[in-house]
């Protein structure tokens, strides 16, 4: 047996070893040929003994270190159970301050929704009286042209009013609704701005 099948075989017994601490074994043993050139190759393998009992003492080796290594998952698994503990203890109080919070922003949604309806159907009555204004001053036109003047004009003005209560009301109201529910999710998901 050469370096090379030595390698090979002590490669092959080490695979469950996870990648590093292979690379680390095979590293070892790669120099410890290398030190003792290629004309002591039987000799260090006379003194390292069959590549199945130096694979044996790495594995023991390795055992020993993770056993040894403090077990993080038995410390998340206390870190969980305190916050499970606390969240118990806090649900008398965060749950009703949470209800209180559904609450409000509902009630500020439903005022919001309340008031641009309002003002949106506003704006449709205007819209619609100038159209009404129209059409009498075409009934009027006969009999005094200058109150056919006036109804027009005050007709044309109602439309053009009511049509831009209506666009601006959209437009707010697409406004006011994004702002809350980019508000809402940031109290209630927590994704603010990192």
């Amino acid at each position: 047996m050469d370096r090379i099948e030595y390698i090979r075989r002590l490669k092959k017994r080490l695979d469950k070893l996870p990648s590093e601490e292979l690379d680390n074994a095979v590293r070892y043993y790669e120099e410890y040929f290398d030190e003792a050139g290629p004309e002591n190759e039987q000799k260090v393998i006379d003194e390292l003994g069959t590549p199945e009992k130096a694979a044996s003492m790495i594995r023991v080796e390795y055992a020993v270190r993770d056993i040894e290594k403090p077990d993080v998952s038995a410390k998340k698994s206390i870190k969980t159970i305190f916050i499970v503990i606390l969240a118990i203890f806090a649900s008398p109080i965060a749950i009703p301050i949470a209800i209180a919070v559904f609450s409000v922003v509902m009630s500020v949604v439903i005022t919001l929704l309340s008031v641009f309806f309002a003002l949106f159907v506003a704006g449709i009555a205007i819209a619609a009286a100038g159209l009404v204004f129209l059409i009498a001053a075409i009934f009027v036109i006969v009999q005094s042209p200058a109150t056919f003047i006036f109804f027009t004009g005050f007709g044309l003005v109602s439309i053009a009013v009511g049509a831009a209560m209506i666009i601006g009301i959209v437009f707010i109201s697409k406004i006011c609704f994004v702002f809350i529910a980019n508000m809402v999710s940031k109290l209630v998901l927590g994704r603010g701005n990192k």
